[in-house]
């Protein structure tokens, strides 16, 4: 299954386990609260600290509280957890940061807990990128109550093609995440830090329009051409995207039934109405517990209590009060419950999409394994066999969306770079054609035959070293292309 999603409350608890000396608290100074066991067990030995420290704490945990904040948010959307190490580093550093213990007192205690995290949040990893040959800027961006650019950079060294290092380079507040705002931020990035704009050679980013218009802002404003790459991150979202499931009205249904359910069970008035609130937004996924998710895990969890308590859920709405009529929501349910055929059908469904969740949520796939696992997907669910009439044009539906999202000529072109292959010259040809779509300002002046030339001479170099005796894991592509 998918990893579980932290929250501010789970950290919270964990560094209060993890601190013998931290009570934690869920309201205090801005709904948040770290107190000292000895001070929290003895009010008098604080009065005469609180005194000397409050000043202090009231002005640095405002200039804090928006970092620490964004520090969550991070960890909240797996920017931090799923995507880059060098994040992860900083979480991880954060929970084990110390606490200055000078003032021995509660809100002191807060307060350094605090700034400890904004040390952490402070280091950059800016002589990694300075010192690297060439890089790609990362960019992701939230727009909550505050507006928040997390920018890291993909490093290359070209002296050795497989040193890639992925940096943190910094958190940056802005007005709001317009194209042009993005791009001033990040320009004034680069001469805050004196990087050399020249070595960025792509954007990889969400593929959402501003984030395309600013790459194009930034190339034409920074005077270099780049590549604009669409994360791998946001892409994998996107192939595990519940459209499909919201446009089937079948599934409608099953939300419904899974939402009422969840209401029968619940009895607290106020949770109750909100979630019978929800009826009018029945095409959005709002639906109680974990699937508010758009995670494939997540349906498939709860379609599978849903269906394996059937028989109790029925017994329990039919013998409520014998004798009176059920209402809309409980006729809705057991009408769906005794549709089990569609709904096994469904589950096998999912089953597939549940474990293609978990695949792509691996912290050290590529875009190659990620293409492997979709079109493994779409084979087993076009193998499917037994499906019902309701649920084969739901099953068709996500096979085109997936094989649509990461197709499997994509990046064919690359094959050029498995030197152990001696591709004939139609098929090098055809390749450079792909690689001129994909990248028409860097590739468009490659002349076929003077490619071809090259293709043939570098490879020659490899063989040769590889009669030699040398280990093809040490010959780099850059040595061998130096004169090409």
């Amino acid at each position: 299954m998918g990893r579980p999603k932290l929250t501010p409350d789970s950290l919270f608890k964990k560094w209060a386990a993890e601190y013998n000396w931290l009570e934690w608290r869920a309201h205090g100074i801005d709904g948040i609260q770290f107190r000292c066991r000895v001070c929290a067990r003895n009010p008098l030995l604080e009065r005469g600290q609180l005194q000397k420290t409050e000043e202090a704490r009231l002005e640095k945990l405002e200039a804090k509280r928006d970092l620490v904040k964004c520090a969550f948010w991070l960890a909240q959307e797996e920017v931090a957890i799923a995507k880059f190490p060098s994040l992860l580093k900083m979480i991880t550093s954060l929970s084990k940061s110390t606490v200055d213990a000078t003032y021995h007192s509660s809100a002191h205690s807060a307060w350094s807990f605090l700034e400890s995290a904004d040390v952490e949040l402070l280091h950059r990893d800016v002589e990694v990128l300075k010192s690297s040959q060439c890089h790609c800027i990362i960019l992701d961006s939230t727009s909550e109550d505050v507006e928040w650019l997390a920018v890291l950079a993909r490093c290359f060294d070209t002296t050795d093609c497989r040193d890639v290092k992925v940096v943190f380079w910094d958190l940056l507040h802005v007005s709001d995440t317009k194209s042009h705002t993005i791009v001033d931020a990040v320009l004034e990035l680069y001469d805050r830090d004196s990087v050399d704009i020249r070595s960025c050679v792509g954007w990889a980013s969400d593929g959402c329009s501003a984030m395309v218009k600013a790459s194009k802002v930034f190339s034409e404003r920074a005077g270099i051409d780049i590549v604009f790459l669409h994360c791998l991150a946001h892409r994998l979202d996107l192939c595990l995207s519940s459209d499909v499931w919201k446009s089937s009205s079948f599934c409608k249904d099953v939300e419904r039934a899974l939402r009422i359910s969840y209401c029968l069970f619940n009895r607290s008035p106020k949770r109750r109405e909100e979630l019978l609130g929800l009826r009018r937004q029945f095409a959005k996924v709002l639906v109680p517990g974990p699937l508010m998710e758009i995670r494939w895990t997540s349906k498939l969890r709860c379609l599978e209590a849903f269906v394996a308590g059937g028989q109790a859920l029925s017994a329990y709405i039919l013998q409520l009060n014998p004798g009176r009529e059920l209402s809309t929501d409980e006729n809705h349910v057991v009408d769906m419950l005794e549709r089990s055929e569609d709904l096994n059908a469904l589950l096998s469904v999912l089953r597939v999409l549940g474990k293609l969740t978990v695949q792509l949520q691996s912290r050290t796939i590529d875009v190659f394994a990620a293409s492997q696992k979709i079109n493994s997907a779409v084979r087993d669910l076009r193998a499917l066999p037994g499906l019902s009439e309701e649920i084969t044009p739901l099953r068709d539906d996500l096979v085109d969306s997936l094989s649509s999202r990461i197709p499997p000529t994509e990046f064919s072109w690359m094959g050029l770079l498995e030197l152990n292959v001696e591709f004939p010259k139609a098929v090098v040809i055809a390749k450079l054609n792909s690689l001129k779509e994909k990248l028409p300002h860097v590739a468009s002046r490659l002349d076929e035959e003077t490619f071809y030339r090259d293709y043939q001479e570098v490879r020659g170099q490899y063989q040769d070293l590889v009669t030699a005796g040398a280990d093809a894991r040490t010959i780099s592509l850059t040595d061998l292309s130096k004169d090409k």
